[in-house]
Formats: C-alpha cells, sequence, structure tokens
C-alpha cells in the first residue's frame, strides 16, 4: 500500500483504514468471534517506507496508529501511534498520543498533541515500526527498527488506562487501527513508490494464565479509506 499526492503546498494527509473501533470489537465474517483488543493483549508491526531524504522545505510522516472512539461511539476520543519523519537535514522517529478536548479551535474541538521526537543519525528511509499492547496493564509501548526486525528500539510507552487515558473508556472495548501519511510544503508531489506500507503483521499475546489463541484479531481486515467521526485537528 502506498500514498501519493499532487499537491505541492499546503498540509495534505491521507488514513488508510485496516479496521475501525466496531470492527475490532465485533469481528465479522465469523460466528462467535470476540476480540476487544483494550483487553486483550498483541503486537501489530508493519514495515515503512518514507524516501523524501532531500527534502529543502517541508516535512512528511509515514506511520501507524491506535484510535478510539469515546464510550458511545458518537465522537473522537484519543490516538497513539509512531512514525517515520523526513524533515529538511533531519531524520525522526515520532511516537505520540492526542487526546480529544472539545474546548480547542474556539469549541469546534481538535486534538491536544503530545509527540516524543528520536533522531535517526543514519536518515533511514524504510524502518520497521511497532505497537506492543498489555490488556492487562493497559500499556501500549512503542518501538522501531533500523534492521529490518532482527533489533527493536524503544519510542514511547503510554498508560491508556492512566496518564494518557482519552476523554472516557473506549468504546466496547475497541480499537481502530490505521495507517497514515502526510507531507507538508514539500514543495514537490508525493510520487509512486515513496511512501508506503508492508508487510502488516498483528498477533495475539497469550496471558500469562492461558494459552489459548485470542479470538478475533486475525479476523480485522477491514481496508478502506476512511476518516475518523471527528477530523483531527492540526497538521501532525
Amino acid at each position: 500500500m502506498e500514498w501519493t499526492t499532487s499537491s505541492t503546498t499546503g498540509f495534505n494527509r491521507g488514513q488508510l483504514g485496516w479496521a475501525t473501533p466496531v470492527v475490532s470489537s465485533n469481528p465479522t465474517g465469523s460466528a462467535g468471534l470476540s476480540a476487544q483488543p483494550y483487553t486483550s493483549s498483541w503486537v501489530a508491526s508493519v514495515a515503512v517506507t518514507n524516501n523524501l531524504t532531500a527534502l529543502t522545505t517541508g516535512y512528511s510522516y509515514t506511520g501507524f496508529e491506535i484510535y478510539t472512539t469515546n464510550a458511545t461511539n458518537t465522537g473522537s476520543n484519543a490516538y497513539y501511534g509512531i512514525a517515520l519523519n523526513q524533515a529538511v537535514n533531519a531524520t525522526w522517529i515520532v511516537a505520540e498520543w492526542g487526546k480529544w478536548d472539545s474546548t480547542l479551535n474556539g469549541g469546534a474541538g481538535g486534538f491536544a498533541v503530545t509527540p516524543t521526537f528520536i533522531p535517526v543519525a543514519s536518515r533511514d528511509a524504510s524502518v520497521q515500526l511497532r505497537l506492543s499492547y498489555d490488556g492487562g496493564t493497559k500499556v501500549l509501548d512503542t518501538s522501531y527498527s533500523l534492521d529490518g526486525g532482527a533489533t527493536f528500539l524503544s519510542g514511547a510507552s503510554f498508560d491508556l488506562a492512566g496518564a494518557q487515558a482519552g476523554i472516557s473508556a473506549p468504546y466496547n472495548n475497541g480499537f481502530g487501527l490505521e495507517f497514515y501519511a502526510s507531507a507538508n510544503d514539500l514543495g514537490s508531489a508525493v510520487t509512486s513508490g515513496q511512501m508506503s506500507f508492508d508487510n502488516l503483521s498483528v498477533t495475539a499475546v497469550p496471558e500469562p494464565s492461558t494459552y489459548a489463541a485470542l479470538a478475533g484479531l486475525g479476523a480485522l481486515g477491514l481496508v478502506g479509506w476512511r476518516r475518523r467521526i471527528t477530523a483531527a485537528a492540526g497538521a501532525r
């Protein structure tokens, strides 16, 4: 999968949703499956490419994230992700989370975003990104690999039931999972092969008390362009 844009100015963003919170909590296609990934443990990883390493202006992101809607599934709640960022003379891994705040933007609402920037001295254009979630502690660890997945380095950790909780508990214990790409004032179009996603995997992690498979995570297969219920405010 890849993202392109013909626009050369302004902020442009695309989101390729792999699963919505509704689908992840009540996967369709197989009777009796129940995922509820907020209370299960799992690991998700994807290889991303962002070869815009010679920028003279602007910046670009290629990453993936989980997000939640509020308890009634009527609005945005929070998101957590990790991305490869290319900027002028710099490459970063950016782990960030955002909490919905209805008071932002004159009452229109938006995400209050907290990013963590990790410099990548080697200016890598391809990295492996990983999200590791513990359904017992509700802690999400982000990490990245510069050697094809042989070694992972820490990004940031988020306590989804504590300091980094959303405005409410996630709807039906579900997460949405999506890829995102963005470009801001690059001065040139993003063409085929420059920003892409490959080798996605989502693996259930058995709880210490049982080695039964966590049903449902393998059923997360809804692919399609989508928007959040309420659009995220601000460029990221």
